[in-house]
């Protein structure tokens, strides 16, 4: 997997078909909301990066 999407993905898939797991700590609680194409290159400016919350996999997944 590569993002946290697919494994929230992944967990909703099979959860509803277990009767025990066992987890552990999130992937991520944000990520970047823009991903750039390209190195960004260095310069005098300061560079600031918003972020956004990605999905409680596993608060969400309990549910079932």
């Amino acid at each position: 997997m590569v993002s946290a999407q697919e494994m929230y993905e992944a967990a909703h898939r099979f959860f509803e078909n277990v009767d025990v797991a066992i987890l552990s700590a999130a992937v991520a609680d944000y990520k970047p909301k823009e991903v750039a194409s390209n190195k960004i290159k260095k310069n005098d400016a300061t560079l600031t990066l918003e972020l956004e919350k990605t999905k409680d996999i596993l608060g969400v997944t309990w549910r079932y």
